[in-house]
């Protein structure tokens, strides 16, 4: 019986190349693992090597994140991911197998950026000004806070703070985002013309982040009864009397 010789033709190139991600998360540092790479080659046997390469209509746009070391995409130094500003990374990757000559296969592949709470960056108070003499209960101003994650809610709080800070923490309270006068505070200019407080905010993340703020409000001078100065000297009088001996 005759036997059939079957001969390949030649080399054939990879014809396909898979990143195995589940995404990477937003602020991860450099060398994070973003994915693992593969590829298909009809040509039992063969290894690969993978680059990043110019692409066209954006499908690279993301190259300068990231690096490959042997099938690892990595996260690269100095490399800033970010879901509000980048929620998918966009490469081009080439994988090169070894056969001779080499073949190559070219592939634009996306990553999702998981998105990770981040703490508030500011709190910002819209009026820093109290008339003296407020009663308690007066609202001294809102307060809103910064926070890179869209759609986050706030909690405020006031909080001890060092080099005088929170020196007057104790005449204000916060009532969901109002800053108001408390109840029995004394608010004078002529002893204390600003009122130096310390104020955390806090997000609802699943873990949540702070950010803390010292802010200083004006106490405003209103004009006040003057003192009868008359009736002050006669009151003074009329009991330096009273001490002195009576004269027969």
């Amino acid at each position: 019986m005759a036997s059939v010789e079957i001969i390949d033709a030649g080399q054939h190139a990879p014809t396909d190349l898979t990143l195995a991600s589940a995404g990477i998360a937003e602020d991860s540092s450099a060398g994070t693992l973003v994915g693992l790479l593969s590829a298909t080659d009809p040509d039992a046997g063969s290894s690969f090597l993978y680059v990043l390469v110019a692409g066209s209509g954006g499908n690279d746009v993301d190259n300068g994140l990231v690096e490959i070391i042997g099938n690892q995409l990595k996260v690269k130094a100095g490399a800033l991911i970010n879901f509000e500003a980048n929620p998918f990374l966009n490469f081009n990757i080439q994988v090169t197998d070894n056969g001779s000559p080499a073949l190559s296969f070219v592939k634009a592949v996306t990553v999702s950026v998981l998105n990770a709470n981040e703490a508030p960056t500011g709190i910002s108070i819209f009026i820093a000004a109290i008339l003296e003499n407020s009663a308690g209960g007066t609202v001294i101003s809102s307060l809103s806070a910064s926070d890179p994650d869209a759609g986050s809610l706030f909690s405020y709080a006031l909080v001890p703070g060092s080099g005088g800070s929170d020196a007057d923490n104790s005449l204000v309270e916060i009532v969901g985002s109002q800053l108001k006068i408390k109840a029995g505070a004394l608010i004078d200019y002529e002893t204390n013309p600003f009122l130096n407080l310390n104020i955390q905010v806090t997000d609802n993340g699943t873990s949540a982040l702070s950010f803390t703020k010292a802010v200083t409000v004006n106490v405003l001078n209103i004009n006040e009864n003057p003192i009868d100065l008359a009736a002050s000297s006669m009151r003074w009088w009329l009991g330096l009397m009273a001490m002195m001996p009576t004269m027969v």
